[in-house]
C-alpha cells in the first residue's frame, strides 16, 4: 500500500513539475519552435529574439522576428518584424468563435527580391507549400473544426500595423534595395 501511495505521489509531483516548467518556460518553447519549424518550412534562417506569454491575462508578444532569404538571393532577409502583440478574450478559448481583442504589429519590413527568374517571396512560398504537404497527407488541406464539428472561426476585433516598409531588390542592384514606407493601418471589427 505504501508503494502505491509513493508511486502516485511521485507521478503527481512529476505532473506538477512539468506543468510549472511549461508555464514558466512557455515563451522559450514557442521561440524554439518558431525558429526550428520556421527554418525547416521556409528553407531560410528564421530567428526570434523573444516571446512573452501571460496566460492569466490572455496576452502574448514576440519581438525581433527575422525570416532570412533562401539560397540564391543577396539581401539578408525577406521579412523582419519589430514586434507583434496580441490580446485574446480568455472567455472565448475553447468556444467558437475565438475572439482576439487586438493584434498590434510594429516595424514590419518586407524585402521583395527578384533573381534568376523568380522572387524570394515565391521561393519561400514554394518551400512552405512543400513542407506543408509532408503533413497534409493525401486529403489535402484540413479544416480546423471545433469540438461540435463545425469549422472553427476566429474574430479579430482590432488590427494595427505601424512603421511598415517594403524594400525592392533585383540582381542589377547587387543586393541593394529601394525602400518605400507603408502607411499605418488600423482595422476594426
Amino acid at each position: 500500500m505504501n508503494k502505491i501511495v509513493y508511486i502516485l505521489g511521485a507521478i503527481i509531483a512529476i505532473i506538477v513539475a512539468a506543468g510549472i516548467y511549461l508555464f514558466v518556460f512557455a515563451g522559450d518553447l514557442v521561440k524554439s519552435a518558431v525558429e526550428t519549424i520556421g527554418s525547416d518550412a521556409t528553407q531560410a534562417k528564421v530567428t526570434l529574439n523573444s516571446v512573452d506569454l501571460d496566460m492569466f491575462q490572455g496576452t502574448g508578444a514576440m519581438q525581433g522576428l527575422t525570416v532570412g532569404n533562401p539560397t540564391g538571393f543577396k539581401t539578408p532577409s525577406a521579412f523582419e518584424l519589430g514586434a507583434i502583440s496580441l490580446q485574446i478574450d480568455k472567455e472565448s478559448i475553447g468556444k467558437n468563435p475565438i475572439v482576439i481583442k487586438s493584434i498590434a504589429i510594429t516595424g514590419p519590413v518586407v524585402t521583395y527580391e527578384k533573381a534568376d527568374g523568380t522572387s524570394n517571396v515565391d521561393a519561400i512560398k514554394a518551400n512552405v507549400d512543400a513542407y506543408a504537404k509532408k503533413f497534409a497527407g493525401s486529403g489535402g488541406e484540413a479544416k480546423k473544426e471545433s469540438s461540435s464539428g463545425e469549422e472553427q472561426k476566429l474574430v479579430i476585433e482590432k488590427l494595427t500595423i505601424t512603421g511598415g516598409k517594403v524594400n525592392l531588390s533585383a540582381g542589377v542592384l547587387g543586393g541593394k534595395t529601394l525602400e518605400a514606407a507603408l502607411p499605418d493601418i488600423t482595422l476594426t471589427d
